[in-house]
């Protein structure tokens, strides 16, 4: 199987690894992929692979395997998802399930034939299949999903056949051209009124066409209690609206993307609003709710909780916001996508929920108070006036994403004792130019500053113990930190492509991760005794790179991890290091000796390709290391012009060793390969186990050794 098909199976083989011991896989030359059920004679689309290349995919009633015939009755979970070349879908007569994602975001599709056996469709089943026209949903489906349907956006009309008993939220959310929604006769379940679909008595209003005129002035039946999730949401044509008099419910969603309606008044029965009710609703400036409402209020067209403690939406033409006293809440997207919003004062606001401002485009000003805990994700996305954040001491939590994209953000405040800050927090706001990152921070946030551009100045505080992956990655205008003496890790990508060009690592150190440093200004790396891995390519590709110098602690190079660097003249490796990846020391052509010490125990393929001006490898090991592969390519031919320097006692071993005896000079480098006694070293006087019960010098686990001079260590004997 060639390593692209396995690719493109690798979501099906995952489920195969499930299968019942009586089910057997079945793969066609037509690019099908079939789970058999050896007893009951059915069969299961898996998978299309990447054999199948068709436009016209017709899914067959059987299929045959050692002359026995099995019934295709379910199509699995994202079995033909983003087939783009599809243009239309046969499904066979016998297929009783089609279930999640199966057809999700084949867009070019623009018919659909279901088979009369169908009665499931599976959440999402079709959703983004934007070609897609009218489907015939035949009688018989039982069950349709969330979203089964939607972004479905050229689908004029629905009919809901009778035998249909479940609904999932709104199936043809999103399909901006649907005028109409209707129920076959005969229905125990739903009805529709005036091209809306409800349950049988009318008490729940489950979804209405996006495109209906009917909804320019739109009155919802006296009968309603309950709006359900996602019923009119991205409803192009809903202006006005009427809520009836004892509604009770209405659940999320409900009128997301509703970007025309203009007004709406709550009713004194109103029990529960669920989340991101009115996203996007972007016109909805007059807000009211009837005074005897024991749940609810509203105040300048702004929804609060009774007691005013929680801000669930506000007026969208509001300019300015001056939260009240009692505001100690404002909830998710409350202010999504506000046109007009400049201006905003917290005074005692605890928690911002996520996307509360999102893209407030002409927000200029922000006042975040005295009291503010939490700020959740997206909360302040792509607000692209907004100049200066300052938080207040109280300041605990930054939420993901929630300044991401401010490309006017020149001052960024940190209160001490702010103790988190979520994945790309800070993100490509490219003018700011320096942040002082508190101690009470315990890391710095995964991509938290990625591609801040015009970030030249950082301060870390004590207290730091880490620098997340990415988090300063691209930051272009960064060429010199000073790290905390708490500091132990420096994870992936953190300062790659950044202008780094000189760094001092203090000895807390112990972890620098994939990348770190990949494409840097620096010229100098001198690594503390207490780094113990450097990762792959964490020192790759820095054309300024000129010396290389490991601790005593160094025992892993992973692979590519000195590589690219053309002008590195000198890399010093310590005793104790036992790895050298793949390609770890290529392509440094102006490194002239390598010095391998005596502990090497693994050297990588291709760890010293294309060093084109390299003269001799000193290799301290009296035993040679087992290769698995050339140590240079062909086109450059070190074997023949570099020297191979070993121990005295072990050329003749050398030359005996698959690949090194490659080399055409092999000689002595003037050592036994003994290591000369040193009498002034200190020696063990004493050893003892954690528990302070003096041990012996070879049991083990860790122990504690008092040495000749005075000094104690700590040590694991493995």
């Amino acid at each position: 199987m060639n390593k692209r098909l396995l690719l493109c199976l690798t979501p099906a083989l995952v489920g195969l690894l499930a299968l019942p011991v009586s089910a057997l896989p079945l793969m066609t030359p037509d690019g099908f992929l079939y789970d058999l059920d050896l007893t009951n004679k059915t069969a299961r689309l898996a998978a299309l692979t990447s054999a199948f290349n068709q436009t016209e995919l017709v899914i067959p009633a059987t299929v045959t395997s050692s002359d026995v015939e099995y019934a295709v009755t379910e199509i699995s979970t994202a079995a033909c998802q983003n087939k783009t070349e599809v243009t239309s879908i046969t499904i066979g007569e016998n297929v009783v399930t089609i279930a999640d994602n199966a057809f999700y975001g084949c867009s070019a599709v623009t018919s659909v034939t279901l088979p009369e056996a169908l009665r499931t469709i599976g959440q999402m089943a079709f959703y983004g299949d934007k070609s897609l026209k009218d489907v015939v949903l035949p009688e018989g489906v039982e069950s349709i999903g969330n979203f089964a349907f939607y972004n479905c956006t050229s689908i004029k009309t629905v009919n809901v056949p009778a035998s249909v008993t479940t609904l999932g939220g709104n199936p043809w959310g999103g399909c901006t051209s649907l005028t109409a929604l209707s129920v076959a006769e005969g229905s125990e379940n739903f009805t529709a009124v005036d091209d809306v679909l409800f349950d049988k008595d009318v008490t729940r209003l489950i979804a209405a066409p996006c495109m209906s005129t009917k909804m320019l002035n739109y009155v919802v039946p006296s009968t309603v209690k309950n709006i359900a999730n996602n019923s009119m949401r991205n409803n192009a044509l809903l202006r006005n609206l009427t809520l009836p008099a004892e509604l009770e419910i209405i659940e999320s969603g409900a009128f997301y993307g509703d970007a025309q309606l203009t007004s709406i008044s709550f009713p004194a029965t109103l029990d529960s609003l669920g989340r991101n009710v009115f996203v996007g609703c972007t016109n909805l400036g007059s807000i009211s709710v009837a005074e005897t409402n024991p749940k609810f209020t509203a105040v300048d067209n702004c929804l609060y909780s009774k007691d005013h403690s929680s801000l669930i939406v506000a007026g969208a033409k509001l300019t300015e916001f001056n939260a009240p006293d009692e505001l100690v809440n404002i909830e998710s997207s409350a202010f999504y996508q506000f046109k007009n919003l400049t201006k905003v004062n917290l005074n005692n606001v605890k928690s911002i929920g996520e996307s509360a401002f999102y893209q407030c485009r002409v927000l200029e000003s922000v006042d975040f108070g005295k009291q503010l805990e939490t700020i959740g994700d997206m909360a302040f996305q792509s607000c692209n006036k907004l100049e200066s954040v300052k938080f207040p001491k109280t300041m605990r939590t930054i939420g993901a994403q929630a300044f991401i994209l401010n490309a006017t953000l020149v001052s960024l405040e940190l209160n001490e004792g702010l103790e988190f800050i979520g994945e790309k927090a800070f993100c490509a706001c490219e003018i700011l130019p320096s942040v002082n990152l508190p101690g009470s921070l315990k890391s710095t946030g995964v991509n938290a500053f990625y591609q801040c551009r015009e970030l030249s100045d950082v301060t870390f505080g004590e207290g730091i113990e880490t620098i997340s992956s990415g988090a300063f990655s691209l930051c272009s205008c960064l060429e010199s930190v000073e790290l905390p003496s708490t500091l132990t890790s420096i994870g992936t990508f953190s300062f790659a492509h950044s202008g780094i060009s000189d760094i001092v690592f203090p000895e807390s150190l112990e972890t620098i991760g994939n990348s770190a440093f990949y494409n840097t200004y620096l010229r100098k790396v001198v690594l503390p005794d207490g780094v113990t891995v450097v990762d792959n390519f964490a020192f790759g590709y820095n054309n300024l790179l000129e010396s290389f110098t490991a601790g005593s602690g160094l025992v892993t190079m992973g692979d590519y991890a000195l590589c690219g660097n053309p002008v590195l003249e000198q890399v010093q490796l310590n005793e104790g290091l036992e790895s050298i990846g793949m390609r770890s020391l290529a392509i440094c052509p102006q490194l002239k000796t390598i010095e391998l010490p005596s502990t090497v125990k693994k050297i990588g393929d291709y760890a010293f390709m294309l060093d084109e001006g390299l003269e001799s490898i000193v290799n301290k090991s009296v035993a040679p290391q087992t290769l698995n592969g050339d140590l240079f390519e062909e086109s450059f031919d070190g074997y023949s012009s570099v020297k191979l320097l070993v121990p005295s006692s072990s050329v003749e071993a050398y030359k005996a060793a698959d690949y090194w005896k490659k080399f055409s000079v092999i000689e002595s480098d003037g050592s036994s390969g003994i290591a000369d006694f040193d009498a002034s070293a200190p020696i063990v006087v004493d050893s003892y186990g954690i528990d302070g019960v003096r041990s012996s010098v070879n049991s083990r686990g860790f122990r504690i050794d008092r040495m000749s001079d005075g000094t104690v260590r700590k040590v694991l004997v493995k």
